[in-house]
């Protein structure tokens, strides 16, 4: 998504440099590139703190249960 919200500034950055006038330009680059971009990236972001809110949140007493639980894999004092 970053790839072709760059492509995008990218082509309308052109665009937006053959103007004829500077104030021309930069409107054209505000109003057709970064509001469409920061639109585009506001959605995405929203979107995943939706999905990331959606996941199941692993608990405490099971994280901490792992955290504590011994692997059994150390070495013992000949080896």
């Amino acid at each position: 998504m970053l790839l072709v919200a760059l492509g995008w500034l990218y082509v309308v950055g052109m665009y937006s440099a053959t103007q004829e006038t500077f104030v021309a330009g930069a409107a054209s680059f505000l109003f057709a590139g970064l509001l469409p971009a920061a639109v585009m990236v506001w959605f995405a972001l929203r979107r995943m703190r939706g999905l990331r809110a959606a996941l199941p949140q692993p608990s405490v007493a099971v994280a901490d249960q792992h955290a504590h639980q011994r692997d059994g894999g150390d070495a013992k004092r000949d080896q």
